[in-house]
């Protein structure tokens, strides 16, 4: 899977200064039904079961959230808390091949290099993930409540830490979706110059 330019999208997507309207407490999902059908056909059918996962979420200690989106057959989410950042890919499978089955749960804390976690348990509405040899988080679960306005994260292994969220809305940023489609299109035509063309000269 494309993870390194798809986390670069998700990055300037969670980051964007869209304004937001905190939903309803107990309100179903805000996503229109041809937004939802449209999603679903980015995951691939290894991920389908994780699509209650998808959207715009709130931490409830008011400092911070969480933004997952389907593309090109995979997850992608950023977290925001704090002053700290974190990118995320689940993906269905080793290399830009068939799924091999086992979802991984790739982890890019404050941009530092990636951590693999593989499937342990996948449920209806939760799923965990695990690395015995990662010092912590050893899991990783997500579970959606059940009235489906809460998602619940707990990071274990030797301690807990726990992460609550309500449901979010955003508003579209139209502009910035048709910049990263425009970058997308020129990368695919043009390869890494494309890339390269899309960086600012006097930056590093």
């Amino acid at each position: 899977m494309l993870r390194l330019a798809l986390a670069s999208f998700i990055v300037l997507a969670g980051c964007s200064g869209g304004s937001k309207t905190a939903a309803p407490a107990g309100a179903p999902s805000t996503v229109a039904p041809s937004a939802a059908a449209q999603t679903t056909a980015e995951l691939s059918p290894a991920l389908m079961p994780l699509a209650w996962w998808l959207g715009d979420w709130d931490a409830d200690d008011g400092d911070g959230s969480e933004h997952w989106v389907a593309a090109a057959g995979a997850i992608y989410g950023v977290s925001l808390h704090g002053r700290t950042f974190e990118v995320m890919v689940i993906d269905d499978g080793d290399g830009p091949g068939r799924p091999d089955g086992v979802l991984r749960f790739f982890a890019m804390p404050n941009g530092a290099r990636s951590v693999e976690f593989r499937q342990r348990t996948l449920g209806e509405h939760a799923a965990t993930f695990a690395n015995d040899e990662h010092d912590f988080p050893k899991t990783i679960t997500y579970q959606l409540a059940p009235e489906r306005s809460r998602l619940d994260a707990v990071l274990g292994g030797g301690k807990e830490i726990a992460y609550r969220f309500k449901r979010g809305t955003r508003v579209a940023a139209p502009e910035l979706e048709a910049a990263d489609l425009a970058f997308a299109v020129d990368i695919g035509r043009r390869g890494v110059d494309g890339w390269v063309a899309a960086f600012d000269p006097r930056a590093g």
